[in-house]
């Protein structure tokens, strides 16, 4: 491993545990408890790592910028394609109810963590 980061809080999935994690290149290349140490260490004691995060950034980033584009392009009549009522569009039912399921999962595995976060459930605005 080129960088081991020891203790990091690590989000996969609905598991919310300490693990270490190594990273060879570029790459994460393993996630456990106790890795062996091969190179430097960073300790992330406190830290929360969600490694999937990355993946979702630069997907919102694509629609945002697409948008964007959209919108440009229609505004000075270059575009070729009409642009969708975007106004008149409405979310699915199944959309909010996935999402108020998603805070209520979070927010109890929070709860139940014998790790303890520094923010606790409930302080934050509903």
């Amino acid at each position: 491993m080129d960088l081991i980061i020891r203790n990091a809080l690590t989000l996969s999935g609905n598991e919310l545990r300490v693990a270490d994690i190594g990273i060879r290149g570029e790459t994460i290349a393993a996630i456990a408890a106790a890795l062996k140490a091969d190179g430097p260490e960073l300790d992330a004691a406190g830290c929360l790592v969600i490694p999937g995060m990355i993946a979702a950034s630069w997907m919102i980033m694509l629609v945002a910028n697409a948008a964007l584009a959209q919108g440009l392009l229609a505004r000075f009549g270059a575009n070729w394609r009409p642009s969708p009522d975007l106004a008149g569009l409405d979310l699915p039912l199944w959309v909010p109810v996935l999402c108020w399921r998603w805070r209520l999962r979070l927010a109890r595995l929070w709860a139940g963590s014998s790790i303890g976060l520094p923010i606790r459930p409930g302080s934050w605005a509903a």
